[in-house]
């Protein structure tokens, strides 16, 4: 609607006396509106890629530690062990001198060693999440051990509010289970559906396939699950999502039906415009990431799959599905990542 108003807002004619312009004042202001809108969401999109990045590192520490180098500089500490002097020095052979070139250095180091702290909480709180203890203990009676764990993420989280993408970086790879718990935990849920000579067979099948070619495939398995932060999801979205034949709204999206039973209003068009507006809602939170991330009891979860909840769709096919992106949400993914 904007480049509509932008087409009517300015209209000119050619006189005898001249160039006569007319334009339309609430078209003018509409089109600006729109236009600091659009620039404005790109500006929260940029500050919450930035936040999410260094996560849980906060703005605040830059400031703390802007403020620890300057003033040890000062005071005749130099804490970047000569390279200060040395760059200093360079700066003045080649002709540049002055006190704005010192603040510049300040500000550099300070923001390499913020980066620096940043990527060190980002990796501690990682190691942190590995810890699977927590998982096997009685809900409601944690051990010591558990609750030690438990307060040291909070503390190497601090208090700031996190983004929806804040934890994506922290977050461990998901791991590979032991080829042997894998096929124990397959004889356990086979057992009750198999009788004693089925289940004496299938107690070979499984030897077999574990000294075999389970080997192999474990270690492709293990080699996958160091360069894919979830070695589980193309094969998933492939083989699952994409070959599924059921609908989308009523088996996956289910959550999108109104069907919770809680309504304002017995109006169709109203019950769809309300739908419309909590989705639009939604839309909005995700991009700037002012959404709250997934936890549970206190744990973080991956978020990755909101990027994916709007201008993504699921195109049928002869055998399988395939999934389309809208070109603009693409578009963006890929200046992400050469970012």
């Amino acid at each position: 609607m904007a480049e509509a108003h932008q087409a009517v807002a300015f209209q000119f004619a050619i006189t005898d006396e001249g160039i006569s312009l007319h334009f339309d004042r609430e078209a003018v202001k509409s089109a600006l509106r729109s236009y600091f809108r659009g620039h404005g969401k790109k500006i929260l999109r940029l500050r919450a890629a930035i936040y999410s990045g260094v996560f849980p590192a906060s703005p605040v520490s830059l400031v703390v530690i802007l403020a620890l180098v300057t003033g040890l500089w000062l005071a005749g500490y130099d804490l970047s062990l000569g390279v200060f002097p040395a760059l200093l020095s360079l700066a003045r052979w080649i002709g540049y001198s002055g006190t704005y070139l010192t603040i510049i250095f300040l500000l550099s180091y300070s923001i390499f060693l913020w980066t620096l702290f940043s990527y060190l909480q980002q990796f501690t709180l990682k190691l942190l999440l590995m810890y699977k203890g927590f998982m096997f203990e009685p809900r409601g009676k944690p051990s010591l051990v558990t609750q030690l764990w438990f307060k040291s993420v909070q503390i190497v989280t601090g208090r700031q509010r996190p983004q929806l993408y804040s934890y994506q970086r922290s977050l461990p790879r998901l791991p590979v289970p032991r080829l042997k718990d894998t096929c124990r935990r397959y004889l356990q849920s086979a057992r009750a559906l198999l009788n004693d000579d089925e289940y004496r067979e299938m107690e070979g099948l499984v030897k077999d396939f574990q000294e075999g070619p389970g080997k192999k495939m474990n270690a492709y398995l293990y080699l996958k699950s160091w360069w894919a932060n979830n070695y589980v999801t193309d094969w998933w979205e492939q083989y699952v999502y994409l070959h599924g034949r059921s609908s989308i709204m009523i088996n996956s999206n289910y959550y999108a039906c109104d069907n919770s039973g809680f309504s304002l209003t017995s109006l169709p068009a109203a019950r769809a415009g309300l739908i419309c507006h909590i989705q639009a809602r939604l839309k909005d939170k995700i991009e700037t990431e002012r959404l709250a991330p997934l936890v549970s009891n206190g744990i973080p979860l991956c978020s990755a799959q909101f990027e994916r909840t709007f201008g993504t769709t699921r195109i049928p096919g002869i055998e399988a599905g395939e999934r389309e992106e809208r070109e603009e949400r693409r578009r963006e993914r890929e200046g992400e990542k050469g970012m």
